[in-house]
């Protein structure tokens, strides 16, 4: 046989799927040596029993953290605020319907947040049951790894169900090493993804159970179940859309498709039942919980869905597609609808898409940005990647090939269709250095998107007017991988943080191409069978090894930030200032105030009040005393505070802060000392680094654009009684020198008289540059606050730290603002405030921003 034929029976010959045959015999021989004949029920144990080691290195590599987090501590902050809420349910029964410890002096509602908290409070009992010495704070430690071990079993039947055995086991055996499902599911990230994951796989399972269900008094009760654990999925997490989204897409796909509405009717009705209800009532939100856009879809193809069972009885008798009658009146009635009640805004549904025009606060957290292949998608998921690209390419195939004259033709056009789309999602986020052809599939990603789905539709109708045998009716396994792993990834090419919910769908993709090319192997001759299956075992066992060390490596080192600095901090305030004290900081910082300070917070990780903008502006790059009380008045702060992590973060709340004409963004420039210079009047310290204008400079007759020039230095001399400091400006390779009017060093400030036609206004500050305990050098290093950061709140109290009669310094620890090895570290600093008598609240400092 050769290589063509060869491909050509991969592609053409497909594996059997949804059904197992339980009574099948296999013979399997190898050359010289004969086995004895393996029952299919047999065999199934073995994958059954394979799992157990899969168990094992899913805890292993989850784990090897624990040492780092003592039993105590979480690693990341929305933990902290879950465990909270499990704490108080568990040592109280309730929450209170606000939280007065939220967003001062207002509150929070706490309806929407029970749900997943008294989760963790049953798992808890349940795990204490059999661990009687098991504390709580330990529980939600360890529960990620324990809880995504269960959820394994699920996706294993889920996956089972679809594609068999083998191909579940291996789906599953690449789930639990893929390093970008780590870290929402390792020890110590006691968030609600791993939870939730267990719901949504129950959910598939069970959908898949009633979807395969002849008998409508098991498919009832198994859809409504499957709903059920959907609902529980959505009060949950946040990430049930994907979800709702694919179960929804699935049932309209497969009645347009198909010309078939029975059956997906009878199993959306209870399943949408079930999860409108669940869901309503598991999160406490009454019909809110329906007006979203995942649940308004939902309830759009359950009209269409009916509609088109009844008009497939009307018009039976006619030649109207009954299917394209009851999508056009969905349609209409779906926006006349629209119109009245507002559920969707269609341009907030491509800012979505596209991931612009959204709020300042969205472009400046990390998990918010749109990933890049070599940084994000090749990151956390390695070879796999591959493997899950060719097996997703298969769906299509898989889908329109047929018995016809044509067979193949209209899979590979399928086929092609869908690599050209997913060469166009990838090569648009290639990396940060984007060529121009880069720009170009990023700019047009949205045409490309409509370009496939019209490419798809164009390929069925073809198929269904060359092909009367076409029978999709037997292809709803394609369907429904297709809707699970396209909805993922359209969410995930605009937020790195939703590439987590990409991996399961990636996983099966890429277990169903190793299974198929096992089953085409299988079909070779002798020789060229055993090759192809080594080979495929080894690649195999090689990507997942590779995944597996990978995993182990990242979470080897994933401790939390509360031990130490933050946790002394912590301590501090929580037995040193009084039990109705109220902190503001930046956002960051608030659920960590508040579960481990056990002290009220004005913002924090929630982000849900639109208070970012006013904290940004009146607080940290505050110049003006009388706004800066006010705001602090308003929300009845008693202290503040501010920690070295604010000097990175300053382009995040100074760009929040800003007005429209962005008037208080920018950054502060960091600088290390790399030589010394004698002059005529002592030392010149060399500085050297980069710092972009941070607005447009016109000095004398020359123009320096932001964004274009910047500072690649400074002089600093050792007498600055007769020289001022110097500025070194790089624009278009030529240099330009300036004067510097402002130095801070040792705690000394030093303002010089410049000409103003020569002086670049700002304030340059010396650190100390520490190498080691014998290598050390006091003013080693620079920061550069520009004209817009000189003058600020933050500046003043933290760099330069100067007296102030309205914050008094009450906490300051041990750690001082310097250059370690390299890197920057520096003192959390708490000040109280002290108001004066004119200083009166203003309730336009509660006002929700559009900037965040």
């Amino acid at each position: 046989m050769t290589i063509k034929d060869s491909l050509k029976k991969f592609f053409i010959e497909e594996p059997k799927v949804g059904t197992v045959s339980e009574s099948k015999e296999i013979d399997i021989k190898l050359p010289n040596i004969s086995l004895p004949k393996i029952s299919v029920e047999n065999k199934n144990l073995f994958y059954w029993l394979g799992l157990i080691p899969v168990f094992f290195i899913t805890l292993y590599v989850r784990t090897r953290n624990l040492p780092l987090l003592q039993g105590k501590y979480l690693i990341e902050l929305d933990s902290y605020f879950f465990f909270r809420y499990a704490k108080m349910l568990l040592e109280q029964g309730s929450l209170p319907a606000i939280d007065f410890m939220r967003y001062s002096p207002l509150g929070y509602s706490t309806v929407q947040f029970k749900f997943f908290p008294l989760t963790l409070v049953y798992l808890y009992k349940i795990a204490h049951s059999f661990f009687p010495n098991l504390s709580q704070i330990e529980w939600h430690v360890i529960y990620p790894p324990v809880i995504t071990v269960i959820s394994l079993v699920f996706f294993f039947l889920f996956v089972k169900e679809l594609l068999g055995h083998r191909t579940a086991f291996i789906a599953t055996a690449f789930l639990a090493v893929i390093p970008a499902y780590l870290q929402r599911t390792m020890a110590g990230f006691a968030d609600h993804e791993a939870v939730a994951m267990l719901w949504m796989f129950i959910s598939l399972w069970l959908f898949v159970l009633a979807w395969k269900s002849e008998n409508w008094k098991k498919l009832i009760p198994l859809s409504a179940m499957s709903g059920l654990f959907a609902g529980a999925m959505a009060a949950t997490w946040g990430g049930y859309t994907f979800l709702t989204l694919s179960v929804t897409l699935f049932l309209a796909c497969y009645a347009l498709l198909t010309n078939h509405s029975v059956k997906p009717t009878k199993l959306a009705l209870p399943w949408s039942l079930a999860y409108l209800i669940g869901g309503m009532i598991f999160i406490g939100k009454g019909l809110d919980f329906i007006k979203t856009l995942p649940n308004a879809l939902l309830l759009f193809v359950l009209f269409f869905l009916v509609l088109y069972l009844v008009l497939n009885k009307k018009l039976k008798s006619t030649k109207m597609p009954s299917s394209l009658v009851a999508a056009g009146i969905s349609a209409v009635t779906g926006l006349v609808a629209n119109f009245f009640l507002k559920i969707v805004d269609f341009s907030s549904l491509i800012s979505n898409l596209t991931k612009q025009d959204m709020a300042r606060h969205f472009y400046t957290v990390s998990e918010n940005a749109q990933p890049y292949f070599f940084n994000d998608w090749w990151g956390g998921f390695g070879f796999i990647f591959f493997l899950a690209f060719i097996g997703a390419s298969l769906y299509f195939y898989r889908l329109f090939e047929n018995e016809g004259k044509s067979k193949s033709k209209f899979g590979w056009l399928a086929l092609a269709a869908y690599v050209i789309f997913f060469l166009a999602f990838i090569f648009g986020r290639l990396s940060p250095s984007s060529s121009s052809l880069v720009s170009f599939f990023s700019n047009t990603y949205l045409y490309w998107l409509i370009g496939f789905v019209l490419s798809i539709f164009s390929i069925y109708l073809l198929a269904r007017y060359k092909e009367k045998t076409l029978n999709l009716e037997d292809k709803w396994v394609w369907i429904l991988l297709s809707t699970l792993l396209l909805t993922a990834l359209l969410a995930a090419r605009g937020q790195v943080r939703l590439i987590f919910a990409t991996v399961p769908p990636m996983a099966i993709a890429a277990g169903y191409f190793v299974s198929a090319f096992i089953d085409t192997a299988k079909k070779q001759e002798r020789a060229l069978k055993i090759i192809a299956v080594a080979a495929l075992i080894f690649v195999s066992l090689f990507v997942f090894v590779a995944d597996a060390k990978t995993t182990l490596t990242q979470n080897q080192y994933s401790g939390s930030m509360t031990p130490g600095q933050w946790g002394n901090a912590m301590a501090w305030i929580r037995e040193s200032t009084p039990e109705d004290s109220v902190f503001a900081h930046w956002w960051d910082y608030g659920y960590l105030t508040i579960a481990v300070g056990e002290r009220a917070s004005v913002t924090d990780g929630g982000n849900s009040m639109g208070w970012n903008y006013q904290s940004g502006r009146y607080f940290l790059t505050g110049k003006d005393e009388n706004s800066t009380l006010t705001y602090l008045k308003t929300h009845n702060v008693t202290h503040i505070l501010i920690s070295e992590e604010e000097i990175p973060k300053y382009h995040a709340f100074s760009y929040i802060g800003s007005d429209e004409n962005l008037d208080m963004e920018s950054t502060i420039g960091t600088f290390v000392l790399q030589s010394t210079k004698e002059v005529r009047n002592g030392t010149l310290l060399i500085y050297g680094g980069g710092w972009g204008l941070d607005k447009d400079y016109l000095i004398d007759d020359l123009i320096l654009p932001e964004g274009q020039a910047g500072i690649f230095g400074f002089n600093v001399p050792s007498d600055l009684s007769s020289q001022v400091p110097q500025a070194f400006v790089s624009y278009k390779n030529q240099q330009f020198t300036f004067d510097v009017p402002c130095l801070w060093m040792q705690g000394k400030r030093y303002d010089f008289d410049t000409n103003e036609n020569s002086t670049l206004k700002g304030c340059l500050v010396l650190i100390p540059y520490v190498q080691d305990q014998d290598n050390s050098d006091p003013v080693g290093g620079a920061l550069w606050a520009s004209e817009k950061v000189w003058d600020t709140n933050f500046a003043r109290l933290y760099m330069y730290g100067e007296d102030d009669p309205n914050f008094k310094l009450v906490y300051q620890d041990e750690i001082p603002l310097v250059y370690y090895q390299g890197r920057l570290i520096g003192p959390i600093k708490i000040w109280s405030v002290e108001y004066p008598t004119t200083i009166k609240s203003d309730s336009y400092y509660l006002e929700w921003s559009k900037y965040g």
